[in-house]
């Protein structure tokens, strides 16, 4: 995508063609103009909703896990990767995928608020009678601010100049443009770390006082903004501004509304249970985006079970899911997620798996994101479709266990990462002090977060460098589809930020770049 600021642009068609994405089809056209209708608004806030499920999905933020050493490249991928294996600096500048995740959010906000702006006039304008439906309105207004608030979290997290600290929090044009109010054509400056966290900070309290969702609003998981996602977002923040006091406090806010999974000791049950995290309704979702066969799902990525349907060589008349992989799980990570007999884990997100062809021998590949065959278009052929989780409670706890080790409460720390660790699969040994319990939630958030995109900022915050990863023995077997570069980047390299937009710095004269 290299024109992203005509692409934004034109996105101010609105929600003509994406607005269909709950459980219902909106009825209307979207036009430049107030609000006419509650049935009218609820087809701008649906669309609202689907350009947050397009930012918020792994296909999207996941996109820096390829800049760690979760995984090895491949050579059959034509090069779309090797910018990233390769941390290739030239190809990194202008890259499409990464224009595509500064659009997602930067999109995101522009609608948000649009709709902030449209829903705040007809409130002021009397346009709704109803009491309910004016309820409903401020709440939507109010989830919209969330998102903002999601926007920023997520384009701080790789667009902040260098790692936040408490001594280079208040640097200029260290943080991003922080769009306030609906104005797509205004060229607006980078703010400092801390006013982008701050003002983040100020819509989720903007939000939570003026009202959102409650969990028990919901029949089951919540396919909307709630409360209590408003309170993790705080939480996510607070850890990124080292205010571990307060990131403690608003986990605490709510992490007893949602039970980490209770396992059985059958191992293909508890396997199940796993991949349910990500492809069903459990009780560790916070919230679960809505999805059905047609909207609302993401697919596969690299390094993932990702292929497609050919006819049989061994079975005529048959159909064989054939993989090729664009990239491998480096020895690293297999060790990481394998390494204990016990981990539940190593055993679901991470699979043997039949490669390019019949055939050809089994290579580990990760299976995370499975998939639910009800979001199947062909459920005989699955290409392993899930929704979109906005938060699961396994990182509160690791957000929770960090604050406590960094405040050197080692035993808050030891109990949040002893409850996770006991939802998968194994139990933790004695802890002796916080430095141990850190180190251990370094590992910890690697192995449960994969697949998530915070593994690079992770390296950012805790200013590691980065050494690329070892191809795993076994992918040794397809030989010619290693295409391994030794490539390491010292702690606090500026390459941990991404740079902006090529077309964004230069049609905005006043966004400084971070590799200027």
């Amino acid at each position: 995508m290299k024109k992203i600021f005509s692409i934004i642009s034109a996105a101010l068609i609105l929600f003509s063609v994406t607005s269909c994405d709950l459980d219902r089809e909106p009825v209307g056209e979207a036009q430049q103009a107030p609000f006419s209708s509650y049935k009218e608004i609820g087809f701008y806030y649906d669309g609202v909703y689907q350009y947050l499920r397009s930012a918020e999905n792994p296909s999207n933020y996941g996109l820096s896990d390829y800049l760690t050493n979760y995984y090895t490249s491949s050579d059959i991928d034509g090069g779309t990767w090797a910018p990233f294996f390769h941390w290739d600096k030239s190809r990194l500048l202008d890259n499409d995928m990464i224009n595509n995740y500064y659009a997602a959010y930067s999109v995101l906000t522009m609608q948000a608020n649009y709709f902030i702006m449209r829903g705040e006039e007809a409130l002021k304008n009397n346009l709704l009678e109803k009491k309910d439906e004016i309820d409903r309105l401020n709440k939507m207004i109010n989830e919209a601010k969330v998102m903002k608030a999601v926007s920023i979290y997520r384009l701080m997290l790789r667009y902040q100049k260098g790692r936040y600290t408490k001594d280079n929090c208040n640097d200029p044009n260290s943080g991003v443009c922080l769009a306030k109010d609906y104005n797509p054509l205004a060229m607006l400056p980078r703010s400092t770390k801390k006013e982008s966290y701050d003002y983040a900070l100020q819509l989720l309290d903007e939000a939570l006082k003026g009202g959102l969702m409650k969990k028990s609003d919901f029949a089951g998981v919540p396919d909307r903004i709630t409360d209590d996602y408003a309170h993790a977002m705080k939480a996510r923040i607070y850890l990124q501004m080292e205010e571990y006091n307060k990131a403690i406090s608003e986990c605490d806010a709510f992490i007893a509304n949602y039970p980490l999974t209770v396992l059985s000791g059958n191992t293909a049950s508890d396997i199940q249970k796993l991949l349910d995290i990500y492809a069903d309704k459990t009780s560790e979702n916070m919230v679960q985006l809505y999805a059905n066969s047609r909207v609302g799902t993401f697919g596969q990525m690299p390094g993932w079970i990702g292929g497609t349907w050919v006819p049989s060589k061994k079975v005529k008349g048959t159909m064989f899911y054939r993989i090729y992989p664009l990239a491998f799980p480096s020895k690293e990570t297999v060790d990481l997620l394998t390494s204990n007999q016990n981990d539940i884990r190593g055993k679901a997100w991470i699979k043997d798996t039949e490669v390019i062809a019949e055939g050809y021998p089994t290579t580990p590949l990760i299976t995370k994101f499975t998939g639910n065959l009800s979001y199947e278009t062909i459920p005989e052929r699955p290409t392993h479709r899930c929704p979109v989780n906005l938060c699961n409670i396994a990182e509160i706890y690791l957000i929770k266990a960090e604050a406590a080790a960094r405040e050197g409460d080692a035993n808050d720390a030891s109990d949040a990462l002893s409850a996770l660790a006991a939802a998968r699969g194994f139990q933790l040994d004695p802890i002796a002090d916080a430095d141990e319990a850190l180190d251990l939630v370094k590992l910890e958030r690697r192995r449960e977060l994969i697949g998530e995109g915070m593994y690079l900022n992770d390296m950012q915050r805790w200013n590691m460098p980065f050494v690329n990863g070892t191809p795993n023995a076994s992918n040794q077997i397809v030989g010619a589809f290693n295409n391994q570069v030794n490539v390491s980047i010292p702690a606090g390299s500026i390459l941990f930020s991404w740079e902006f937009p090529r077309n964004d710095r230069q049609s905005n004269k006043n966004l400084k770049g971070n590799w200027d």
